[in-house]
């Protein structure tokens, strides 16, 4: 886990899973064994992640998917 990261309540991270710098994991959600989330991304309410998300990226549903590309001028 990086700096800066919100993880909801009920929220599963497996195994060897990383998150980057203002991830963003809604509650409820599941990251499976070996995925990364990237800085700034979002994974939605209760959606299950079992593929590496990028940065900036908001994925949602089960699977995830990419749903929104958020703007990169982040701080």
């Amino acid at each position: 886990m990086a700096d800066f990261v919100f993880v909801g309540t009920n929220a599963v991270v497996c195994g060897y899973s990383s998150v980057g710098d203002g991830g963003y994991i809604a509650p409820s959600a599941t990251i499976r064994d070996g995925c990364s989330i990237g800085r700034f991304a979002t994974v939605g309410l209760g959606s299950v992640v079992v593929k590496n998300v990028p940065d900036f990226i908001t994925v949602a549903g089960s699977p995830a998917r990419r749903i929104v590309v958020q703007r990169q001028d982040v701080g």
